[in-house]
């Protein structure tokens, strides 16, 4: 039997600790990960939830609970900042014809989402020149859904 030196007998017993530390980090991530899917999952169906429930307000034209309650979901730690709850907020209050509001919601969308230019800068001109010429009767909004 060959016999090990004290330095040898050491670093056996340092690699040995160092594989347990490696199961035990092993195992601390993978329930981790198993703990935070089922959080994440619930986080994404309430995102979707409040989204469409936003959605289908606007869609049958209950403005005002739209604005309500899209900005009590700005008051919830997950929305906060949200650029589509200001979107929402800034096309119910264009759809009311309140143009000083809709380019406020509309613009701090923008300043969230820069890439939401596309969509919201049809409506912010039309309502730029609503607030300008509120009597002019040329301005409309045909080219917007």
């Amino acid at each position: 039997m060959v016999e090990l030196t004290l330095t040898e007998r050491y670093l056996r017993r340092i690699a040995r600790l160092l594989s347990a530390l490696v199961v035990l980090l092993l195992f601390v991530a993978a329930y981790c990960a198993y703990d935070a899917f089922p959080r994440i999952s619930r986080d994404v169906r309430f995102r979707t939830r409040v989204f469409t429930k936003a959605s289908e307000l606007l869609a049958a034209k209950e403005y005002t609970r739209t604005v309500t309650y899209c900005e009590r979901q700005l008051g919830r730690q997950q929305f906060h900042n949200d650029p589509w709850m200001y979107w929402y907020i800034g096309e119910a209050h264009y759809r009311m014809s309140n143009w000083k509001e809709s380019v406020a919601a509309m613009e701090r969308a923008l300043e969230l989402k820069p890439d939401f230019k596309q969509r919201i800068q049809p409506y912010l001109d039309v309502a730029r020149r609503k607030i300008k010429e509120p009597e002019n009767p040329n301005i409309t909004s045909e080219h917007i859904p």
